[in-house]
């Protein structure tokens, strides 16, 4: 049975993960420590990076087998092309999709797994979509054995918070670095990004976030301090910034800040609002604060797609699932349609974008603009 320590520790460095992308690989070695597993991986595919291994932990993989896994294995990865297949989420059990001799029989086990000793897997996804996936696989040793009983029921405790946890990091859309560059606010970012001393005063804000403090949406401004409408939620953010002005009094070791709510004067869903102490000048601490709106998604190259080549709502899924690393036949999988409905749609796209192959289209979509439209929606 996993200690409440050990628990705790995984819960803490989870939650620092989606504002330092670092801590990720640090959550995997602990994932191992705590399921006696060799190495811990994270998959992910989207429109911007197509299929990778984001983080891993325990056994490393060189990166040239990350970048073999990228480029040559994707598409073959016996245990991908089942989940997304059956649409499988949740922690799985792997015997249910395929017999684990065809895994052995495979060119990824012959030349990536086997040579490191990742003998048995372990899965849990967490996100199986046309234009998403994520996934984290843990893999044990011969010496280890098989996934136990104790292992998965630990995978299981987690799953909801590694799922929270990547929510927060798809929401943010910040980069692994934003915290050493936060005297650059830039007003292009779509994410309200204020910069607040311990005493609540605002030093910096974007325009996404002076335009959530004018329309007194979850925060506003009282006499240059930063305030949350709701006195649960106003509650809360003081307790965060004192926290922080409390560690660096006791010259501790910084951390981020654990997700908070901000409450509306609507019956909306309360917007989420992440932490991280930064210096904006020396001899200078201030608390960088990002806040999400759970039901308003961010702008996407899919919105481009729509805007500037007119094309179906079908058609767009075709574009992300090929943006995000997915065969036709996958696409037509998670579309639940055949494959050469499939092929046909793609036709149409070709005409629309005057691009004549799927690598051309593939070069197209890479670069397409992502900047999110005005708009005068809360």
């Amino acid at each position: 049975m996993i200690s409440l320590e050990v628990f705790s520790e995984l819960l803490e460095v989870l939650y620092s993960a989606p504002l330092k992308a670092e801590m990720w690989d640090q959550f995997l070695d602990l994932l191992c420590k705590a399921t006696d597993s060799s190495g811990a991986f994270l998959l992910c595919a989207d429109m911007s990076l197509g299929h990778s291994i984001r983080s891993q932990g325990g056994v490393m993989l060189s990166t040239q087998d990350v970048e073999a896994y990228r480029d040559s294995y994707v598409s073959r990865d016996l245990y991908r092309i089942q989940v997304i297949r059956h649409q499988a989420l949740g922690v799985v059990d792997l015997d249910t999709l395929m017999p684990r001799a065809t895994l052995l029989a495979s060119d990824l086990y012959r030349d990536i797994l086997a040579p490191s000793d990742l003998i048995y897997p372990g899965l849990a996804v967490f996100t199986c979509e046309l234009r998403r996936m994520e996934a984290i696989s843990l893999w044990r040793s011969e010496a280890q054995g098989p996934m136990t009983a104790e292992a998965t029921h630990i995978l299981k405790l987690l799953y909801p918070h590694i799922k929270s946890a990547l929510e927060i990091r798809r929401a943010l859309g910040v980069s692994e670095d934003l915290r050493q560059q936060t005297s650059a606010i830039a007003d292009a970012s779509p994410t309200p990004t204020l910069l607040v001393s311990h005493d609540r005063t605002l030093l910096q804000a974007n325009a996404a976030a002076r335009k959530l403090l004018d329309k007194g949406e979850g925060v506003l401004l009282r006499n240059g301090q930063l305030h949350a409408i709701h006195r649960t939620s106003d509650a809360e953010l003081r307790k965060l910034l004192a926290g922080f002005q409390t560690q660096l009094e006791l010259s501790a070791a910084p951390r981020l800040s654990n997700p908070i709510h901000l409450l509306r004067a609507s019956h909306r869903a309360p917007l989420n609002a992440v932490a991280s102490p930064t210096q904006y000048a020396p001899g200078h601490h201030a608390v960088l604060l990002l806040i999400t709106d759970p039901e308003r998604p961010p702008y996407t190259p899919e919105d481009a797609l729509r805007e500037l080549y007119k094309l179906t709502p079908a058609e767009v899924d075709i574009c992300a699932g090929l943006l995000s690393g997915n065969s036709l036949q996958e696409v037509a999988w998670h579309r639940k349609v055949s494959l050469g409905t499939v092929r046909g749609q793609l036709k149409n796209i070709f005409l629309k974008t005057a691009t004549t192959s799927q690598s051309e289209l593939t070069r197209l979509l890479m670069q397409l603009p992502v900047a999110p439209p005005e708009t005068d929606a809360p």
